[in-house]
């Protein structure tokens, strides 16, 4: 499966030649952020209010903070990264690059990611719980329930939904088939043992996580509804990694984001920063070996470190220059 970015698109410069009305302006600065197609972004910003940003955040804490763990667990699977650099043939002796999550759709109240179905057994073992030797691994309480062409997880006891998009049915049942062979005979699986409840060692599991993690969860959720900003170079990163250090419980989820190759740490930072979709951050430092951001509000608990390639002195990335010019022109007044 070859992934191609919006930016790339045929009708997306179709489109703009056309002096396109503030909502398709709106959806092209979209794209850009989520790597969604430009006619699924247009289609999801038609659905809200011209007030609304054209990235959404999440509806309530629980959304937010079940993002957040899914973002933070999936470096617990079996691939451990959001992106991956495995390389499969291609269609006349060429290379396509495989990625775990091609793109996402961030709404209010869910977030769909439209993922490769041969990472279905990576993030069954990444997200849905399991029990071994008393440690509870992947997100305590989450379920999920196989459709026809998606997969949705969810905690029984409250709201909160994600989407896995692009995951047959019949492969998804497959993958949990291979998770409950992998372990020996003392794990195990509250989601087959306990699918529309939580077991107590769940239950207290999230409750410690949302003691820690909640009230900076915006962050790593922010990032997740944002994981196209990393396809803005002209190179696809090898891999993208995040993972929270604990360095500093007091400042809540610190957040280390490393990647080679593709979108330079600055490509990264000024498209954290744009105004129209961007997250409320500003730079509290930076050296040679990294950039710290945080929330504009300094009574805000949360810290992000991005470790990625530094710019060559006066390099300009074109793709992030449209997009700032596309999410200037697309502002409400």
């Amino acid at each position: 499966m070859e992934f191609r970015h919006p930016e790339s698109l045929p009708e997306r410069n179709k489109i703009m030649k056309r002096q396109p009305s503030n909502e398709k302006r709106r959806a092209a600065a979209r794209a850009l952020f989520t790597g969604e197609p430009y006619s699924r972004a247009l289609a999801e910003v038609r659905l809200l209010d011209l007030e609304e940003p054209p990235i959404p955040g999440a509806i309530n804490p629980n959304q937010e903070l079940l993002e957040a763990l899914v973002l933070l667990a999936i470096r617990e699977g079996r691939t451990s990264y959001l992106y991956t650099g495995r390389l499969g043939d291609g269609p006349a002796g060429g290379r396509d690059r495989l990625m775990m999550i091609s793109y996402v759709v961030p709404r209010s109240s869910s977030i769909e990611l439209h993922v490769d179905p041969l990472y279905a057994r990576a993030l069954c073992s990444a997200l849905l719980p399991n029990v071994y030797n008393n440690e509870v691994r992947g997100i305590p309480g989450l379920r999920a329930e196989g459709l026809e062409r998606r997969v949705r997880l969810y905690w029984p006891d409250r709201p909160g939904e994600i989407i896995l998009g692009g995951v047959p049915k019949s492969v998804w049942r497959k993958a949990l088939e291979e998770e409950l062979h992998s372990y020996d005979d003392g794990a195990a699986f509250p989601w087959e043992t306990h699918p529309k409840s939580l077991t107590p060692s769940e239950v207290l599991e999230r409750e410690r996580a949302h003691e820690w993690q909640a009230s900076s969860a915006w962050l790593p959720s922010g990032l997740l509804r944002r994981l196209g900003i990393f396809l803005l170079g002209e190179q696809c990163p090898v891999w993208v990694d995040a993972w929270d250090s604990g360095r500093s419980a007091g400042d809540g989820i610190y957040l280390m984001l490393e990647w080679p190759k593709g979108p330079t740490v600055e490509d990264i930072r000024e498209a954290l920063l744009d105004e129209l979709c961007g997250l409320p951050l500003v730079q509290n430092k930076r050296d040679t070996r990294r950039t710290l951001l945080r929330h504009r509000s300094r009574k805000a608990l949360g810290r992000l470190v991005l470790r990625g390639i530094q710019a060559v002195d006066g390099e300009i990335n074109p793709k992030l220059t449209r997009m700032k010019s596309r999410s200037a022109s697309a502002e409400v007044t």
